[in-house]
């Protein structure tokens, strides 16, 4: 069982190259961005969900109206090795947070700080 904190509120979709193990974020169909694999060689697969905080900014003015600042805009590297760039919220937000993909309160995906339920000695 993992006890590294919650689940995933939805799936993180990337794609995984069978020569070289990269696996990358969104999924496309140039081929590997590492060794140029194509076609069969590569296969789409579900992310764990799970990174840590790279970087982290607060935008406090937006140029759209339809934007309602303050929101957090960070840079997440993937528990599998991709970095994203996504929305934050929550809590105890810092770089070198663990992260997992969440639902904001306003429903969109983002990233909250994920605590770990209990440590064990598996």
């Amino acid at each position: 069982m993992d006890d590294s904190g919650p689940e995933p509120a939805l799936p993180l979709r990337a794609l995984r190259c069978r020569r070289c193990g990269r696996a990358a974020v969104p999924v496309q169909d140039f081929g590997c961005e590492s060794c140029g694999a194509h076609d069969l060689d590569l296969e789409e697969v579900e992310l764990s969900g799970r990174g840590v905080v790279l970087a982290l900014t607060t935008v406090h003015r937006h140029p759209a109206p339809a934007v309602e600042p303050p929101f957090t805009l960070g840079s997440v590297r993937l528990d599998e090795g991709p970095v994203v760039r996504a929305l934050l919220h929550g809590p105890e937000l810092r770089a070198g947070a663990p992260v997992v993909v969440d639902l904001a309160a306003d429903g969109r995906p983002a990233f909250a700080v994920r605590h770990a339920e209990k440590e064990t000695d598996a």
